[in-house]
């Protein structure tokens, strides 16, 4: 999910798609439809690969924040979407379709910091291949924790997640993490920022998501070169 967005102002609650310019989100756009008083939401978070998997949120008070009172959110000087936890109903998430089930290797890359404690980064289950923080390290979970490097708040991550049952790998940054993250299970729909079957819980993430992108396929032999393009673009590390 780079971003391409369907925005949500605060104050008229009138809606605007913001697409690219040059490779880049349009802030130019952005901010003319967002000027200083204003803060703006992501309802729709478009899949760039054409497959119609958007991650949608149509509830405003769970719609993550782009920009915040007329200043775009950004990490590491470029644009973040800002995931607010509160434990109630009103905690921010967004949600793909159903994508039909599938079990079996899933690759993903996702680029994210925490500001307040963890939790979820994202789910493409019901609980099953995630990643998210518990007892302050960065994991990769299908059925069981594999562990990663320690999470530091404020800390912009790149992860690269191969969830391949007894041979899985996880990537934090440059430190790499390898064994079982459990048997396969059933990957169904695609959530950010919570986890698929208790999104209003204790489990959603209070801070940024700048890049998901996924794939139901083995990208071992490609993940150097789709970690490095990433990283040339977010400068993580």
């Amino acid at each position: 999910f780079p971003s391409h967005d369907t925005l949500r102002r605060s104050d008229t609650n009138a809606l605007a798609d913001i697409g690219f310019v040059n490779d880049y989100l349009d802030t130019v756009g952005l901010k003319a439809f967002c000027p200083v008083g204003v803060d703006c939401f992501v309802s729709v978070w478009y899949d760039q690969a054409g497959s119609g998997y958007n991650a949608i949120q149509n509830s405003s008070a769970s719609q993550p924040l782009i920009v915040i009172n007329g200043i775009i959110n950004r990490v590491n000087n470029n644009c973040a979407v800002r995931f607010i936890s509160t434990n109630s109903s009103s905690n921010d998430w967004m949600q793909s379709s159903t994508l039909g089930n599938y079990t079996g290797v899933i690759t993903s890359f996702a680029v994210f910091n925490y500001v307040v404690g963890g939790s979820y980064i994202f789910d493409q289950g019901f609980t099953r291949y995630i990643v998210y923080t518990d007892y302050g390290s960065l994991r990769m979970y299908i059925s069981t924790d594999l562990v990663g490097s320690t999470r530091i708040l404020n800390t912009q991550y790149l992860t690269y997640s191969l969830f391949n049952s007894t041979t899985s790998v996880f990537t934090v940054n440059t430190n790499t993490f390898t064994g079982t993250a459990g048997n396969f299970q059933t990957a169904n729909i695609i959530t950010l920022g919570a986890p698929a079957s208790l999104v209003s819980g204790n489990f959603n993430l209070n801070g940024n998501i700048q890049e998901f992108v996924t794939y139901r396929s083995n990208q071992s032999a490609n993940q150097a070169t789709i970690r490095s393009n990433i990283n040339s673009f977010y400068s993580v590390y």
